[in-house]
């Protein structure tokens, strides 16, 4: 995404959801026959980006200055949101893994070589049990 071909910096907005709308319309290719109706219902969401600094969250619109209000198809946000809840999974384990590992090998005071120590004693200790 090219974002600055926004004309602005999007990192100083937030999004805020604003509700969502059904709009009844004509449909061009039904032709009624076949009990299919010439009348189709599209489903939207609406969202507004304001400015961070005067976004209220407690307010249902978000801002009432310096921004802007953008509609989605219900089905085009669903998918977007869901890419992003799984972006952020995958975020979110990435950076347990590394927190795990920085636990394990540096914060408690452990290098590596002690590490290849705990499993020489664990190794011991397994071949020691199983010989009973």
């Amino acid at each position: 995404v090219d974002w600055g071909a926004f004309g602005f910096d999007v990192s100083e907005y937030s999004v805020k959801y604003t509700g969502c709308s059904a709009i009844s319309m004509y449909n061009d290719e039904a032709n009624g026959d076949d009990g299919d109706s010439v009348v189709e219902t599209m489903r939207f969401v609406t969202f507004r980006l304001c400015n961070s600094l005067y976004c209220d969250s407690s307010s249902d619109l978000g801002c009432d200055s310096d921004y802007g209000d953008f509609v989605l198809e219900l089905g085009d946000y669903l998918t977007y949101y869901a890419e992003f809840e799984n972006e952020m999974m995958e975020q979110f384990c990435h950076y347990c893994k590394q927190c795990i590992y920085f636990d394990t090998y540096f914060y408690g005071h452990r290098d590596l070589e002690d590490a290849d120590a705990d499993a020489d004693v664990d190794a011991a200790a397994a071949e020691y049990f199983a010989d009973d």
